[in-house]
């Protein structure tokens, strides 16, 4: 049943979603680095398609060893900040950012906004 309905949902997605999702997914990774950019402190954002995340190290981790040794609480406090400002991110620099349809244009303003607002506290 399960598997059943996970085929029909895909079915209904069209190529356009896919472009969209994609499309979404550039521009927040976009704000991020904007950002980040010349903010000093070593964050680097990585993504692929509508999953991103960000990484509080100077160069783009590779492997779970370099991911481990990531700026973890400098995470956290990203993580909680941005929760007072309305994102809710995954808890854990290990996790991934998930982008759907329903995240437009306002919404990737808004947390980039949120991004801007609460990277001050790392510095």
């Amino acid at each position: 049943m399960t598997m059943a309905a996970g085929l029909a949902t895909l079915e209904l997605l069209s190529a356009e979603a896919y472009l969209r999702l994609e499309e979404v997914g550039k521009m927040l990774e976009e704000g991020l680095k904007g950002v980040i950019t010349g903010t000093g402190i070593p964050a680097v954002v990585q993504r692929v398609s509508s999953m991103l995340t960000v990484f509080f190290t100077a160069q783009p981790p590779t492997d779970f060893k370099a991911v481990s040794t990531a700026d973890h609480h400098r995470f956290a406090r990203f993580f909680h900040k941005m929760l007072e400002q309305g994102v809710h991110l995954p808890p854990s620099g290990y996790e991934a950012w998930f982008l759907s349809l329903a995240h437009d244009e306002t919404v990737i303003d808004q947390t980039v906004e949120a991004v801007r607002t609460s990277i001050n506290v790392l510095t």
